[in-house]
């Protein structure tokens, strides 16, 4: 099992990319009044506090999401589910079968975030008069974004990998959905309140960058660690694994 991505994952991922920078730039039409790290930020698939009361612009922030999870990273996991047998009869190490996954998983997530960022450059960021651009803003927003995305693989694969593709596709809405929704409704009612859930793991690369380095590093630090604590707690659930579940 080889950690290359082929040229039809390749073309899914890229026509996912195109789509999250056209639905954010619907979203945000009125791009002159940002500035170009504000442009960034939305274009990434980002989303503002205020426009998390409207669940029309949520659904427009997480359709792109909920696609590439379903038809890129979920399609790995099947395979392994589908190769069972062939893969761990021959496989005395099935961690090993895991980890390939998730760097060709990692790996595919980095390009879809990468070919974001390269088509907002080009279309949306270059042929503006002001370029101007904050190199170390844009490699943190790619950092934040890339971590928060194989957050939700790695919870999305447990499903997937231990339940079923329709219990997985029902997750991947709650889990991509929901915690924008909760944002949008305490903005409405409790706003004293937003502060904890914009620091809710699942929500870290929507609210939090641009608000100060210090959170930014902070954020990174905290999915790197949930990140782990999902690959070892999926590759201890895997060793439990039988092919009678």
């Amino acid at each position: 099992m080889n950690t290359k991505i082929n040229k039809q994952f390749l073309g899914r991922i890229f026509l996912l990319a195109v789509m999250n920078v056209l639905f954010s730039g619907y979203l945000f039409s009125d791009l002159n009044s940002f500035k170009n790290d504000r442009i960034i930020h939305f274009l990434f698939g980002s989303i503002s506090v205020e426009c998390s009361s409207n669940i029309i612009l949520v659904m427009f922030k997480v359709i792109p999401i909920i696609l590439f999870l379903s038809w890129v990273v979920n399609k790995y996991i099947s395979e392994l589910k589908d190769n069972f047998l062939y893969i761990f009869l021959r496989t005395n190490n099935r961690e090993l079968c895991l980890k390939k996954n998730m760097v060709k998983i990692f790996i595919s997530i980095f390009l879809y975030e990468l070919f974001v960022m390269l088509i907002m450059l080009i279309f949306f960021i270059a042929p503006r008069e002001s370029k101007e651009i904050s190199v170390i803003n844009l490699v943190v927003l790619l950092i934040i974004n890339t971590l928060q995305l194989f957050m939700l693989a790695m919870i999305s694969n447990m499903l997937v990998l231990f339940k079923s593709e329709v219990v997985c596709n029902l997750g991947n809405i709650i889990l991509t959905t929901a915690p924008l929704v909760i944002v949008g409704a305490l903005y409405e009612e409790r706003k004293q309140w937003i502060i904890f859930a914009k620091w809710f793991p699942l929500n870290l690369g929507n609210y939090v960058y641009l608000n100060s380095m210090k959170e930014n590093i902070i954020s990174i630090l905290l999915m790197i660690v949930i990140n782990f604590v999902l690959y070892y707690a999926t590759a201890y659930r895997l060793k439990k694994y039988e092919l009678l579940e």
